[in-house]
Parts: structure tokens; C-alpha cells; sequence
């Protein structure tokens, strides 16, 4: 996958939440709906595999666990388990990251906030590919699986 890709899914994915917490009236306090969006974003994408989706196809996995192996010689990884703690407190750190480019993006777009919700989700995914923290994710994250 490429970079511009995965971010458009993270958008897209970050838009799904928000529109859940948009129907159950979440969005009337937004420090609340973008925190929720980024906790929620980050915690259910754990329970339902993206991130181990992640350690196989993301660009940065690729980059740093197969070393130019092509697709039919990649060993396959998953994201290892996480303790509540640790799972819960990376969540929170996407919730603020939400909330701080949330209030941020508001100022300029006005009234819209899922899209928004898209905005951030794009943004934080190049950003943290430009920062190095999806490299960093991987070589914590990712272990291997038996073939």
C-alpha cells in the first residue's frame, strides 16, 4: 500500500466513527466527539485487526520487517497483544491528537465536523509516516507468526 492510500482509508475509517457518535448525539460537546473519535478509532481498530492488517501490508511495515522480500516470500506478522493499560493509554494519546487538531481544523472549517474527523485522520497518517512513528510501531508491534 502507499502512504496516500492508507491515509485516505484511515480518513474514511476516522469518518466511519465519527458519524456512529454523530447519531448517538455526541457531537453537541466536540472536545468530547473528537476525543471519542481518535480513542474509538485507535481501540476498535486493535479488536478488529487492523493493526495486524497493518504489520502485513502498511508501507511502513514493509519498509522496515521484509526489507524488499517480495509479496509471496513475506513472512506474515500480527500485531502483539497489548495489556489494557498500554492498549488504553495509546488510545487516549490518539483521542487528544484528535482533539488538539480538531479544535484546530473547527476554527478554519466550520460546521463540519465528520469531515473534519476525515481531515485528522488523513493528516495524523502522513504525519506519522513522515515522523517515523509508523517505522517505530512496526519494530515494537509487529511479531511473526509461524508459517
Amino acid at each position: 500500500m502507499n502512504s496516500i492510500f492508507e491515509a485516505l482509508f484511515v480518513g474514511i475509517y476516522s469518518t466511519q466513527i465519527a458519524f456512529l457518535l454523530y447519531l448517538f448525539q455526541v457531537k453537541k460537546n466536540l472536545y468530547l466527539f473528537f476525543f471519542l473519535t481518535g480513542f474509538l478509532k485507535h481501540f476498535i481498530g486493535y479488536y478488529i485487526g487492523l493493526q495486524s492488517y497493518y504489520c502485513n501490508h502498511g508501507n511502513a511495515c514493509i519498509r522496515v520487517l521484509e526489507n524488499g522480500k517480495q509479496e509471496e516470500e513475506r513472512n506474515k506478522y500480527k500485531s502483539k497483544h497489548r495489556e489494557g493499560f498500554a492498549m488504553i493509554l495509546e488510545s487516549v494519546l490518539e483521542g487528544w491528537a484528535f482533539v488538539s487538531l480538531g479544535i484546530l481544523f473547527s476554527k478554519v472549517i466550520k460546521k463540519r465536523e465528520i469531515f473534519v474527523c476525515f481531515l485528522i485522520g488523513f493528516v495524523l497518517h502522513i504525519l506519522f509516516e513522515i515522523l517515523s512513528i509508523h517505522e517505530s510501531f512496526c519494530k515494537a508491534n509487529c511479531e511473526q507468526t509461524a508459517v
